[in-house]
């Protein structure tokens, strides 16, 4: 091999190994991209569970101890955490009465799911979130559709059209659309009202001084253990739902 020929190598390997490492950029970064927009397995997902678990307990010595009377006073979360990796998204945070009440945190969550836009759900997939007195498990999914468990059994699903069904599917209730200046959601369980759900407080802002009606407000004297389960799920639920919608790809 001659001097030039060597010289000609020794120039052009440089930009050889330039185009291998694009290219092999190219496609471990095809391969990331790919992986996030895919569905979970089985096996991912348990996994997730297991770590959305021990999220929530980290975070539950700064929740305080559940009463009766926290179910009308939630309204927020805050100190929100969120990560971003294609269409999927983890997030965890605290459920309060507000942004500045260090003594009205009543939860902890935590979230993975595939985020989706201008839709009821604001992510496919799970969310576990605990009291310190019991813990609910959410599943989302394409159709709307949110499947509830209460201390790991199920309680049974709330439907895209507020329709709320119990374990086997069958019909068992109702929670009322918003509607445009109707201030409260009636909730209806085995053909009854038995509380109103008042309007979402968001998680950015808190107006001292605002008068507001309750998280929930129970309105039937005879609630049963069920019936609350429910209507404390539905308001998890739907706080932990307004959660999702916050996530960006900008982070915090």
């Amino acid at each position: 091999m001659s001097e030039n020929t060597v010289l000609s190598f020794l120039c052009l390997l440089p930009w050889c190994l330039g185009a291998l490492a694009f290219l092999g950029g190219g496609v471990l970064l095809t391969r990331l991209l790919l992986r996030g927009q895919r569905a979970k397995s089985e096996n991912e997902w348990q996994a997730a569970q297991g770590n959305m678990a021990a999220e929530v307990a980290a975070l539950l010595p700064q929740v305080q101890p559940w009463r009766a009377e926290a179910l009308a006073d939630l309204y927020t979360f805050r100190n929100l955490r969120w990560s971003v990796f294609g269409r999927h998204a983890r997030a965890r945070g605290l459920i309060a009465a507000s942004k500045s009440d260090q003594q009205s945190i009543w939860a902890a969550f935590s979230l993975r799911g595939r985020r989706v836009y201008r839709r009821p759900v604001t992510f496919e997939g799970k969310a576990h979130a605990r009291t310190t007195a019991q813990t609910f498990d959410f599943e989302s999914d394409a159709s709307n559709q949110v499947a509830i468990r209460v201390d790991s059994r199920p309680l049974g699903s709330l439907q895209a059209d507020g329709r709320l069904l119990d374990p086997s599917g069958e019909p068992i209730g109702q929670i009322a659309n918003a509607e445009k200046g109707t201030p409260t959601r009636p909730v209806t369980l085995h053909g009854r009202v038995v509380a109103h759900m008042g309007a979402y407080s968001g998680g950015v802002f808190s107006f001292r001084g605002v008068p507001r009606s309750p998280a929930v407000e129970i309105v039937a004297p005879d609630v049963t253990p069920e019936e609350r389960d429910w209507l404390l799920a539905l308001a998890l639920w739907r706080i932990i739902n307004r959660a999702g919608g916050q996530i960006s790809n900008d982070g915090i």
